[in-house]
């Protein structure tokens, strides 16, 4: 699954028992503009890390 948060009991990220907290809300005008979005699961793997991972929304440059 898409998971932004994992909590620290029963291994929840090494098993990707997570679940959708983050967002990002976007206006219509900025939805347009929308070419991607990623969760970097990166820092959560780090030692010490948040239960909560980065978000990463791509927009498209104005014209």
């Amino acid at each position: 699954g898409h998971f932004t948060f994992w909590d620290y009991f029963r291994q929840a990220f090494q098993n990707n028992r997570g679940i959708r907290i983050d967002h990002f809300l976007l206006s219509a005008t900025l939805a347009n503009r929308l070419e991607g979005c990623e969760i970097d699961k990166g820092p959560r793997r780090q030692e010490k890390p948040s239960d909560h991972t980065p978000i990463i929304v791509t927009l498209s440059d104005l014209p």
